[in-house]
């Protein structure tokens, strides 16, 4: 199918994200991560330092109670830095500015058109990149700064939507390895981490079904 079919559904994704980034009324940082996250994340100072990271341990600092988001804690520390260094430097950062922006642009689309090119044609696939990155549900990872646990958990889950898609074509046991590691990494970020060890086993499930799209050489 030609582009052209829906660069106007592209379009208005692109437009709507646009909008989100441009306009610093749209996002908004959540009172707990102002009262709590960020004066832990910021106890050291403004500066970056390596002995930071050892408050991604200390889980009743952050949470107030024991939890097991280790990685959630280790980019919160890593954006508060990050923020604090273009307030200083440039006196300016967008309200609900995160690195998680970059793996939610990037490895969120890779992995939903993958998987969905696996099921569909082309065409498909893209619409439903599009539509998926248009809605309320993706567009508030993008406008609010919280606890980036269950961004995370999005996109370890997205990650092995497309890890899973590449099997479906050709089997490797280091692409098939991945898929712990993006299950580790989800139960780190939060506890709906589960979710995507879940759904990594019934995808492959799926996979087995359909042995007419998984070539072995």
């Amino acid at each position: 199918m030609a582009l052209a079919d829906y660069s106007a559904l592209i379009l208005v994704a692109i437009a709507i994200i646009v909008g989100v980034f441009s306009s610093n009324g749209l996002g908004w940082s959540h009172p707990e991560y102002i009262q709590y996250l960020l004066p832990r994340a910021l106890e050291s100072g403004l500066r970056m330092q390596l002995t930071d990271f050892t408050a991604m341990f200390d889980a009743i600092s952050f949470d107030q109670v024991p939890r097991i988001r280790i990685l959630s804690y280790a980019t919160t520390i890593l954006v508060s830095k990050i923020r604090a260094f273009f307030l200083v430097e440039y006196g300016w950062y967008h309200p609900s500015m995160s690195l998680i922006w970059i793996p939610l642009l990037t490895v969120v689309p890779w992995g939903i058109f993958r998987f969905m090119r696996t099921l569909f044609d082309r065409k498909t696939a893209w619409v439903a990149v599009t539509l998926l990155l248009s809605t309320p549900g993706f567009l508030s990872n993008l406008i609010l700064l919280f606890h980036p646990g269950k961004p995370l958990v999005f996109i370890f889950l997205c990650a092995s939507f497309g890890i899973v898609s590449m099997l479906f074509q050709r089997y490797h046991w280091r692409t098939f390895a991945l898929l712990p590691l993006l299950s580790l990494g989800a139960l780190l970020s939060d506890e709906t981490g589960i979710m995507v060890v879940a759904i990594q086993i019934l995808a492959l499930a799926f996979g087995l079904f359909r042995p007419h799209r998984i070539r072995t050489t």
